[in-house]
């Protein structure tokens, strides 16, 4: 991964990208993973999952919210969709929502396979009414830079300033914290955050 890919590059290749349902089920971790971004999400919210892989998050989240999702792989989308209130085949960079039509975004587990997150955080901001959520790769962690050039789907991770400066070009960073291995000391694996969007630099057109 070490070399650069166009939006169309990566979308093609992660047309095979695997379902998670197994690494949710084999390892805690992975399940705090997911719950560090939908602890925002409360019941009545109207939610957009982007990348939302087989719809899993569905289970994580209030029964009384209503997802949405999108993802690239239209297998996964498949799966998804028996899951969640509606998913469709979309890139993230462009998603096929008006302006403001959720309440919260969630965008988990996909600005690490990304060169660049900013178009991908535009759009989260400008189809959220409230904030974006998610989780991405810590540098320090074993998906840590060490990795990247050898990792089939990552292309970055993130040190605290670099994740810093992606989110406060969508709006103002309410938390943003760290999912740790649970070893002594805790190793941090990977940063989750909760962005409460500004209207003002997520406005853009409707689709």
């Amino acid at each position: 991964m070490a070399e650069y890919e166009s939006v169309e590059q990566a979308a093609q290749r992660h047309q095979e990208y695997p379902p998670l349902d197994n690494d949710l089920s084999a390892h805690d971790f992975q399940r705090r993973r997911v719950r560090s971004s939908v602890q925002f999400v409360r019941a009545g919210d109207r939610m957009l999952e982007v990348a939302c892989n087989t719809g899993y998050v569905r289970s994580y989240c209030p029964q009384a919210s209503e997802i949405h999702g999108i993802d690239i792989n239209p297998k996964l989308v498949e799966v998804a969709a028996t899951r969640l209130t509606s998913a469709q085949v979309a890139l993230a960079e462009a998603i096929p929502f008006p302006d403001k039509s959720f309440d919260i975004v969630n965008v988990s587990g996909l600005l690490e396979q990304v060169f660049d997150p900013d178009p991908i955080m535009r759009e989260c901001a400008r189809v959220s009414r409230r904030s974006v959520v998610g989780n991405t790769t810590h540098e320090a962690g074993c998906w840590g830079k060490h990795r990247t050039e050898r990792h089939q789907w990552q292309s970055r991770s993130y040190s605290e300033s670099e994740i810093r400066a992606v989110l406060e070009k969508i709006g103002r960073i309410a938390v943003l914290g760290t999912v740790d291995i649970n070893s002594n000391p805790p190793e941090p694996q990977c940063w989750f955050f909760h962005v409460l969007v500004d209207s003002s630099t997520a406005a853009g057109g409707g689709k």
